[in-house]
C-alpha cells in the first residue's frame, strides 16, 4: 500500500505567515488562539493551520484545533478542498471527513491529493465518488493501490 503523507508536516512547509501560530517550539498561547480559529487567517491556509495543530504535541490545542477544523462552515471546507495544500492536510481531511460526500467529491478531483489519500477514500467512498476517481485514469494506472481499493469497495 502506498504511504499516507503524515502530520505534522515540516514548519518550512507550512506559509510563512503562519508558522508563528504552527511551529511546535513557538508560544503555546499562540498556537491555541489558532487553534480555536482566532488568528486572521481565511480559507485554506486556515484549513492547512487548523490540520497541522491537529497533530501538536499539547494535547489541548490537538483537541480545540480538531473541534474547529470539524465546526468549519463548508464555504470554508470545500473551497480548501480544491486548492494546493500539502498532501498530509488533505489525507487528514479525507479522515476526518470520510462521510461527507461533498468533501470527498472534491478532494477525489484535485491534482493535488496523494495517491495514498485517493487509495483510502476509493476503499469506502460511495458509488458516486468511486466514478469521479475512475473517470480519473491516469491517476488509477499510476497507482495500482487504488484500482485495488476500488475494486475491493
Amino acid at each position: 500500500m502506498l504511504d499516507a503523507p503524515k502530520l505534522p508536516i515540516p514548519i518550512d512547509a507550512v506559509p510563512e505567515p503562519l508558522r508563528r501560530f504552527a511551529d511546535p517550539n513557538g508560544p503555546a498561547a499562540a498556537r491555541m488562539m489558532a487553534a480555536r480559529g482566532m488568528v486572521p487567517v481565511k480559507g485554506g491556509d486556515l484549513v492547512l493551520l487548523l490540520v497541522q495543530l491537529t497533530a501538536d504535541a499539547d494535547p489541548g490545542v490537538s483537541k480545540s484545533a480538531g473541534d474547529t477544523l470539524q465546526g468549519l462552515p463548508e464555504g470554508v471546507l470545500l473551497p480548501a478542498c480544491e486548492e494546493a495544500l500539502h498532501a498530509a492536510v488533505f489525507h487528514e481531511i479525507a479522515l476526518r471527513f470520510s462521510t461527507n460526500d461533498e468533501v470527498l467529491s472534491r478532494l477525489a478531483q484535485n491534482h493535488a491529493v496523494a495517491d495514498a489519500t485517493i487509495a483510502a477514500i476509493s476503499a469506502h467512498c460511495p458509488e458516486r465518488i468511486t466514478e469521479i476517481i475512475s473517470v480519473n485514469q491516469q491517476r488509477p494506472l499510476g497507482a495500482p493501490q487504488i484500482i485495488e481499493a476500488l475494486y475491493k469497495n
